[in-house]
């Protein structure tokens, strides 16, 4: 999935416990140009596999910034010209979870 000028503010209004952006199961994102803040867990997360690019944006005001369990991965991926301000913790690697596929 390719995201360009996204903006993902304040979900827990919603009540969302849950990530901005997120690629699992072998998924590919590439986000340019964006901010994701507030969220419930964390900013961005990908595991089981799933790849993010970040490319000029901001992750902020989350209780972790970057969420990363896909082994391998290289964190210099989330880091093109991207701003980690104002979260509890910036990386995380530990096993949060997950959240399941919706069904539409």
């Amino acid at each position: 999935m390719t995201l360009e000028d996204l903006l993902v503010d304040d979900t827990r209004e919603a009540g969302s416990i849950g990530s901005g952006v997120v690629a699992i199961d072998d998924a590919t994102v590439t986000a340019t140009r964006f901010r994701v803040s507030a969220s419930g867990v964390c900013g961005v997360q990908l595991a089981r596999r799933g790849f993010i690019d970040l490319h000029d944006g901001e992750v902020s005001r989350n209780p972790v910034g970057a969420n990363v369990q896909t082994v391998g991965f290289d964190v210099a991926r989330l880091q093109d010209r991207v701003l980690y301000r104002d979260n509890e913790q910036t990386l995380d690697t530990a096993g949060l979870l997950v959240p399941e596929p919706a069904a539409f």
